[in-house]
Parts: structure tokens; sequence; C-alpha cells
């Protein structure tokens, strides 16, 4: 089942994260364990939080029933974060896909069963999100792929 989201990928970063945060060179000298590296948000999130937030969301995906191609149904969910790793407002789906989203009934199903499984309470908020990095994820773009959970059937 760990391959139920295709991917996890950062959704493209405002403008207004740009900005760098200095660096406390007391802190550093004091902590050599601490990172000299400031941080960048433009940095993709590491796989371990990449596999975390797979395993929370598996568990709420259901594949929509009666798919006879069900590997065409592939559908990317965007979703804006708080903090607390809870949704922000309505997740979108890719506005790319709008007119297959109004004629096939299928592909509709899909997006909404991809769209609940974001929003249900057994699997939101996401729990151990990088709190320091949170300008990495709160804009996030996951892409639920029936071929993948099929495979691990």
């Amino acid at each position: 089942m760990d391959d139920i989201l295709k991917n996890i990928e950062k959704q493209a970063q405002e403008s207004d994260v740009d900005e760098k945060k200095p660096i406390d060179e007391k802190a550093t000298a004091s902590n050599p364990t601490k990172s000299t590296a400031s941080y960048d948000a433009s940095r993709p999130l590491s796989m371990s939080v990449q596999d975390s937030i797979r395993s929370q969301l598996q568990p709420c995906w259901v594949l929509p029933a009666g798919a006879q191609n069900p590997e065409t149904l592939v559908v990317t969910v965007h979703v804006r974060l708080n903090r607390d790793g809870s949704v922000n407002g309505t997740p979108t789906y890719d506005p790319k896909h709008a007119a297959r989203y109004r004629s096939d009934p299928m592909f509709r199903s899909a997006v909404e069963k991809a769209i609940r499984a974001v929003k249900n309470p057994r699997c939101s908020p996401l729990k151990g999100l990088p709190a320091d990095s949170y300008e990495s994820w709160k804009n996030l773009r996951f892409t639920f792929d029936p071929k993948d959970a099929l495979a691990a059937w």
C-alpha cells in the first residue's frame, strides 16, 4: 500500500518565502550539531516526511467502485495546510482536468474520493510534519493513483 500516493510534491511557494533567516553564529559555535545552513523553502520534503504523509492518508482513500480502467483515474489534489497539519480551506483538483471532471462521472468520483481522503478526520490533521519547515509543506500536491493501489493488493 506504500504506493497509493504516487508522489507528494511541494507546490510552488508564494514569493514571500524567499526571505532567509539569519544564522545565529553564537548558537552554532556552542552547539556543533546545529546546522549552519539557512532554511531553504525550495527544498523538497524528505522521503521520511513523504512516507509519513502517505501512510497517514492511505487508510482514508477508497478506490472508486466499478471503475473499468482504474489506471486512467489518476487524480492530483492541491491542499493548503495549517501549521498543525489540518486542511486550510477546500482542497482543489488540478484545473487542467476541469473538462474531464464535468464530463466523466467516474473521474469525478475519483476526485471527490481523493478530496474526502485528505479531509477525513481519521487522517487529518497530518502528524509528524516538521514545524520548522512549515513553508515547505504548507502547500502540497497529492497524486492519487489507483494503479499503484491495485498493484499493492
